[in-house]
């Protein structure tokens, strides 16, 4: 009986350690990053494509004419 009763406590604790390790590595892989899928984050995922391909299309025509 006693023996039953430690493996239910380690099994429980083992469970609850899986899954806060889980959640801690959900947390850093939302936090490194940013462009995962979130409601308010869409514009965020549009301004850096369009700033790169400001400073990128302007260097293209500078070679172009030089």
């Amino acid at each position: 009986m006693q023996f039953k009763i430690r493996s239910w406590i380690i099994e429980i604790g083992f469970g609850i350690g899986l899954l806060l390790l889980a959640s801690l590595a959900l947390l850093l892989a939302m936090e490194h990053h940013p462009q995962i899928p979130q409601p308010h984050s869409s514009t965020r995922q549009i301004m850096p494509g369009s700033s790169l391909a400001r400073t990128i299309i302007p260097l293209g025509n500078s070679e172009a004419i030089g």
